[in-house]
């Protein structure tokens, strides 16, 4: 996938708030948190969209019956492997942004939930 910093956003959406979480236990542990970051959003929504279109396991294949709108990625929990976390850094590697740093500190706390055995999951909502 492309990063792509400068986005198409529909006139109104203003705020935007996203997370990823380690859920446990039905519990959720804020593993990150993000206030207006469009680009994130956007390349999490591409991944979202592939992952609805030709879900890998049981777990994608529910998400998308779930959520059934494709046109609509808001308030959805998509569960990010190390696969996609690497993927999102390999984006971004050559990307100058002002949210650079912001996001390969993620990348490292997520590699290491996951290398811990824990399951992540984004999240947003507008």
């Amino acid at each position: 996938m492309i990063f792509k910093y400068k986005q198409r956003w529909k006139v109104g959406i203003v705020r935007l708030d996203s997370w990823v979480f380690d859920i446990e236990n039905n519990q959720r542990k804020e593993v990150y948190y993000w206030r207006k970051h469009y680009g994130l959003h956007e390349w999490m929504r591409d991944l979202w969209e592939m992952k609805s279109k030709n879900p890998k396991n049981l777990k994608e294949f529910a998400n998308a019956i779930e959520t059934k709108n494709l046109e609509e990625f808001h308030c959805v929990y998509l569960n990010l492997v190390l696969e996609d976390i690497e993927q999102y850094e390999n984006d971004i590697k050559n990307v100058e942004y002002d949210r650079k740093e912001e996001d390969l500190e993620f990348i490292q706390k997520a590699k290491k939930e996951l290398n811990n055995g824990k399951e992540l999951f984004y999240y947003s909502q507008y």
